[in-house]
């Protein structure tokens, strides 16, 4: 699971640490085998993860010195060194700017051809529209619907998200509506 931006610096993701030895962090047994981890060892993952990950800024800084849109790609890459088989995206583009969202989309659309299972919760519509082959609907912490790509236009999920009915809790009383969507490879 990978936390939002404005989450990154409230959790303890190890934001001070340079963002190089960050990637690496969650792996060091799996990978090395028992091995030192080297200065060269490390130094190949983070080129491998900035190249990958079109990360920008320097990786031998602290991650928290990054841009948003940097921060979430150290912390996608992070997570796709292990190659997971399940991806858990919590609000993977909040606070990050146009150019960071289209780079994670390409990234998110990536491991879903590769065959990863990603789950993407958030609270963007066009977000999860447009990476979703299914959508998982939401609201007053009630599963609302779960629609397919053909089924999930803005107006049915919106209808099922904030529904007409007073007896089912409104936005106001419960919160935001949540979406999640599952990405796959497109056909």
């Amino acid at each position: 699971i990978t936390p939002s931006p404005h989450h990154l610096a409230a959790c303890n993701a190890g934001v001070r640490r340079a963002s190089a030895r960050n990637i690496a962090s969650p792996w060091e047994r799996r990978l090395k085998r028992g091995s030192l981890v080297t200065k060269s060892w490390l130094s190949g993952l983070a080129k491998k993860g900035t190249a990958d990950f079109d990360i920008r800024g320097s990786i031998d800084g602290p991650t928290l010195r990054l841009s948003g849109g940097n921060q979430q790609k150290v912390l996608l890459a992070k997570w796709l060194v292990g190659s997971p088989k399940v991806l858990i995206l919590d609000e993977p583009t909040r606070g990050v700017d146009v150019g960071a969202k289209m780079a994670i989309y390409e990234i998110i659309r990536e491991c879903a051809a590769s065959g990863v299972a990603v789950i993407v919760v958030s609270s963007e519509l066009e977000e999860v529209l447009g990476l979703a082959h299914r959508v998982l609907v939401m609201s007053g912490g009630h599963q609302r619907a779960i629609l397919d790509r053909d089924e999930a236009t803005s107006e049915r999920v919106m209808n099922y998200a904030v529904p007409i009915n007073r007896s089912v809790p409104s936005q106001s009383e419960s919160g935001s509506p949540v979406l999640a969507g599952v990405a796959k490879e497109m056909s």
